[in-house]
């Protein structure tokens, strides 16, 4: 019965997530003390990381969540890359500039200046 109530709070996911943390910082490990390794992973990141940019570009204009994927992308490339973290910075604050010109937005249609009342 305890492995059931261990399995209720969660107990696999974490004992998951706690296996595949120490996995990849095994992994990282091993790809540092190899430099012709390093310059692999790289490559190999910064390629994966450009098809799923380049897929969320795609994704605007076709079915599926386009900026959603674009956001992975370069997320997955600033794990290596700084001028890819600088980027995500960016566009967090043009993401929270956007949500808070749409709230002022919204806040205007509804006030009372525009001879709109609120629910009575």
């Amino acid at each position: 019965m305890p492995d059931t109530d261990d399995a209720a709070r969660g107990g696999f996911w974490r004992k998951a997530a706690r296996w595949l943390h120490e996995t990849l910082v095994r992994f990282r490990a091993f790809v540092e003390r190899h430099r012709w390794l390093t310059i692999v992973y790289k490559v190999t990141l910064a390629l994966v990381g450009g098809v799923i940019i380049l897929a969320g570009i795609a994704m605007l204009v076709l079915p599926g969540p386009g900026w959603l994927t674009i956001f992975f992308g370069f997320a997955l490339l600033g794990t290596e890359f700084v001028w890819a973290r600088k980027v995500i910075l960016w566009l967090r604050q043009q993401f929270a500039k956007l949500v808070d010109r749409w709230r002022r937005y919204r806040s205007r249609k509804k006030g009372p200046e525009n001879g709109i009342s609120g629910p009575e």
